[in-house]
């Protein structure tokens, strides 16, 4: 009766546990799927800039991952505040989290060719396959419209003096 009774509950705490075990899996999975997938559209290209439009872009947060290949130079801003800078060495790896409230990242490269960059796992073709290898600029507009990420950085530039 004791070797019944004990069996009885070892059978009980392994069902307790598989089904906590089951609803851990279900919720870990869904968070993961939460993040929708990224698409990209390319806006403008340029022998030295490309701009990107995220297609599915809400309000959520991104992460966009640098991997170079060859040592290059990479800063990365958004909404114009620094979020990384720094040279990077052939097979170093950078993640950096953009938040949900960044409309637009701005990428300056330095061997661009050298240069994976991915957000939430997609790929950024920055170079144009490889037509425009050296430094780019690579804008990637989160919300919003296109159009506001291509004027921020040309409109404070221009300025004029009368003698």
């Amino acid at each position: 009766m004791i070797v019944v009774r004990y069996l009885c509950l070892a059978n009980l705490v392994k069902k307790e546990s598989s089904s906590a075990s089951k609803k851990q899996n279900s919720s870990s999975s869904s968070s993961a799927s939460s993040k929708k997938a990224v698409k990209l559209t390319s806006v403008t290209r340029s022998s030295s800039a490309a701009t990107f439009k995220v297609n599915n872009a809400s309000a959520q947060s991104y992460t966009l991952s640098v991997a170079p290949t060859q040592r290059a130079w990479v800063a990365v801003t958004g909404d114009g505040t620094s979020l990384f800078s720094q040279t990077m060495t052939a097979s170093s790896k950078q993640s950096v989290k953009i938040s949900k409230s960044v409309k637009q990242v701005v990428l300056t490269l330095g061997n661009a060719s050298g240069t994976t960059i991915k957000l939430n796992g997609k790929t950024v073709n920055t170079t144009d396959s490889n037509k425009y290898p050296n430094v780019r600029t690579v804008t990637i507009v989160l919300s919003g419209s296109a159009a506001a990420g291509t004027t921020s950085s040309t409109s404070s530039s221009s300025s004029s003096s009368t003698n």
